[in-house]
């Protein structure tokens, strides 16, 4: 989905997605098990200034090990990981956040976020 297509969609829709989403974003991506509540995401961006930003002064985003990142993966059963979320050699690369209800891997060099809601 478009940035233009994810703010003219409902905020239900929008709450599947973290609230610092920005206009440059593009190749929005979700799935999610609503009885659940767990979902698989992603969105690719064009600003690093704005998401080096955002990581840097957000107090809420709280770094975390990829071994944990890949725990709460792996807890998830429903929906089933989609093809597009990557796998262990690259997730391994990345940055892991937590914010909110999400877990979040960014992909600095390709600049992707990649995230996770489960509880």
């Amino acid at each position: 989905m478009s940035y233009s297509d994810y703010k003219n969609s409902t905020f239900r829709k929008q709450s599947w997605f973290p609230d610092f989403v920005s206009k440059d974003s593009y190749e929005l991506y979700e799935i999610h098990n609503i009885e659940t509540n767990n979902s698989f995401g992603k969105f690719q961006y064009s600003n690093s200034h704005y998401y080096d930003s955002v990581f840097q002064t957000k107090k809420e985003l709280t770094p975390i090990t990829y071994s944990v990142f890949k725990s709460k993966v792996e807890k998830i059963k429903s929906p089933s990981k989609p093809d597009w979320f990557p796998t262990e050699p690259d997730l391994i690369k990345m940055q892991f956040y937590t914010y909110q209800f999400f877990y979040i891997a960014v992909d600095k060099s390709n600049m992707i976020i990649f995230f996770i809601i489960t509880y």
